[in-house]
Formats: C-alpha cells, sequence, structure tokens
C-alpha cells in the first residue's frame, strides 16, 4: 500500500454517465491480483472523505479505473484534465484469487453496470488458462454499454438490457437463468440484488466469488463503516471479493 499524488494520462467519458480514467505513477507495481481497489481524495474542502473506486485494468506504471457520475464528487472527478495530480491511496483489499485448477474449468463472470469494471483485468488475466469463459454484462439501456468490444475479444459475451436497445431484453438473472448452472467458477460484481441473486442461484457451487460495491470511510478497516450483513467481515480489508458460502449479502 502507498499513499502518493498520480498523474492523470486521461479522464474521458466512455459512455453516459460513464469515465474511464488512466493514472501513472508507483501503484500499479503493488497491485497483486485484479479486484482491488484505491481511495482517492479529491483537492476540495467540502469533500473531506476519500472514494474508493474499483482498479479494471493495470500494467507496471499505470491503471485504469471507471466511474458513475453520482454526486459532487465523481463531478468534480470528471473535471480533472491529463496531466492534473490524484491523491491516491492504494492499492488496497482483496480481489480475485486464480489458481491452476481453473485449466479446462467452464468459468462464468457476471457484471452489472459499473461492477463491469473490476471485471475487466480478471478477464485478462484468465486468458494464461485454457478455460471455457461466459461474460454477462447488464445494463440499463443501449447508451450505458461499454467495453463490449473489448470483453468479446476475451469470452462468449452475453449482453443485456433493462430496456431492449441492446442485447437481450431483460435483466442479469434472466440471462443466468438461460445460461444455466453449469459452471466451475463464478465472479460476479454488481448490485446488491445482482449479487444476491447470483450467490442463491449457484448455492451448491463451492467456487462462486463476489465483488461487494459499499461506501467506505478509512479504506484499511480500522473504523467498521463497510462491515458485512452480519457484522463479521469489513468490506474494505476482508473484501471487497468474498467467497458466496462466507458472507451474508
Amino acid at each position: 500500500m502507498k499513499l502518493e499524488m498520480m498523474q492523470i494520462m486521461s479522464n474521458e467519458r466512455i459512455a453516459k454517465g460513464t469515465y474511464e480514467m488512466v493514472l501513472a505513477g508507483e501503484i500499479p507495481h503493488l497491485i497483486e491480483e485484479p479486484g482491488q481497489f484505491i481511495h482517492i481524495k479529491l483537492n476540495d474542502e467540502s469533500l473531506p472523505l476519500r472514494r474508493p473506486i474499483s482498479i479494471a485494468a493495470y500494467n507496471e506504471n499505470q491503471l485504469r479505473i471507471l466511474y458513475k457520475l453520482v454526486g459532487k464528487g465523481t463531478e468534480k472527478l470528471s473535471e480533472l484534465k491529463k496531466g492534473d495530480s490524484l491523491d491516491v491511496l492504494g492499492p488496497l483489499g482483496n480481489g480475485f484469487k486464480l489458481d491452476n485448477h481453473l485449466e479446462h474449468k467452464k468459468v462464468l463472470l457476471v457484471g452489472a453496470g459499473i461492477g463491469i469494471a473490476p471485471l475487466y483485468q480478471l478477464a485478462c488475466d484468465l486468458q494464461k488458462y485454457q478455460l471455457d469463459l461466459d461474460i454477462i454484462m447488464s445494463f440499463k439501456s443501449k447508451d450505458e454499454v461499454y467495453y463490449l468490444e473489448e470483453l468479446k475479444k476475451l469470452g462468449n459475451v452475453y449482453l443485456s438490457t433493462d430496456d431492449g436497445t441492446c442485447g437481450k431484453r431483460g435483466y442479469c438473472k434472466d440471462v443466468i437463468e438461460d445460461l444455466g448452472s453449469d459452471y466451475d467458477y463464478v465472479y460476479a460484481c454488481g448490485p446488491l440484488i445482482v449479487l444476491k441473486f447470483v450467490k442463491e442461484y449457484f448455492v451448491d457451487l463451492d467456487h462462486v466469488y463476489l465483488s461487494l460495491e459499499q461506501r467506505m470511510a478509512c479504506g484499511m478497516g480500522a473504523c467498521y463503516a463497510c462491515d458485512t450483513k452480519d457484522k463479521k467481515k469489513r468490506i474494505c480489508k476482508d473484501g471487497p471479493v468474498f467467497n458466496g458460502k462466507e458472507v451474508s449479502l
């Protein structure tokens, strides 16, 4: 973990309400696995708290984050330009665990909305294994879709939108039910309603990994502001990725 002022290499709108930012610095060297996050702080006295954002992709000296415009903080973030600096703490949390047991397995990624972000690097890392990879992408509408072409290069993509303007008309759960439960590993990130369905639908599967979205304060497990429902785990420190059998939703 490191605290540094990272340099913004780009900050662009990639879909309705969704932005992609590329940051350069030393933190990418420290990332151990997909699914970890950074804690950012804006240079604004009215926004004193750090904000957790999932790492969507990384290499030796750069990392990529995606964020949605949901309030004053992300609006301020969207106004930053190439060459500006951003106060970043990271990498934080425990991400998706990968091992050689994935060889020749059938794997499903389930992402809804901004929850697709941490699954991108995971999909990239899964390419080193010989496996069958299906990817579910779910959005509200066509104008919110992002990373479709990028993920098509990495697996079999199944796209749905709530209004049917792109892909299948329906929700994440509809696509999951269409594909069935014949998978060895499932990885998911998205709204709580999606994670609950994934956990229940694949209840008999040991390898179901859920990345929880949660507001955080310290980001290091000290303040207990992001406890899980049963108060037994801290999302920022013990997660944000959990085995579905080990966490209450």
